[in-house]
């Protein structure tokens, strides 16, 4: 935040928000294609309608109360919900979903080197310092992944590339 105007800062409640909206639609963006390309593809359509009047109600409700952390707060409230209701069809109709108990592991992972990170601080040029955190972040998360066997497609990389057993 110190490289960005003081006239274009928002808050940092509101970018983690939208975050997690965009990390969750993510880690069920096959959901999509499997419906989309099922017999229930017309389901995605009525939910995406849910989705705009939910969305537009929530705006409704939360932008008068709180501002731009309500409009932050009712399109994660509403992209939940519409996540969700595919996931939960996906899981219905075909018996899949997306997630194992690594992926738990790996998403308490990203939290832990988050918050890790966002503390410690290094009195280094502002640029640097993101390019630094972010190196840092990076090797230690693929290398917990590595040691804690959470993905085999990530160890195998390793192995091939950098000659580790």
């Amino acid at each position: 935040y110190e490289l960005i105007p003081d006239e274009y800062q928002i808050s940092f409640s509101i970018v983690v928000i939208l975050s997690c909206v965009k990390l969750y639609d993510n880690l069920l963006g096959n959901n999509n294609s499997i419906l989309f390309n099922s017999d229930y593809y017309r389901l995605v359509l009525g939910i995406g309608v849910f989705l705009a009047v939910l969305a537009f109600i929530l705006n409704l409700v939360f932008i008068p109360l709180y501002g731009i952390f309500g409009a932050a707060l009712a399109t994660f409230l509403a992209f939940a919900v519409y996540n969700t209701s595919k996931l939960f069809i996906v899981y219905q109709k075909f018996g899949i979903q997306p997630f194992t108990r690594e992926t738990f592991y790996s998403l308490f992972l990203i939290l832990i080197f988050s918050l890790l990170f966002y503390f410690w601080d290094f009195s280094i040029n502002p640029v640097m310092n993101i390019l630094l955190k972010s190196v840092l972040i990076g090797l230690g998360y693929v290398g917990a992944i590595f040691i804690l066997h959470l993905s085999p497609d990530i160890n195998k990389l390793i192995r091939k590339y950098l000659k580790v057993r």
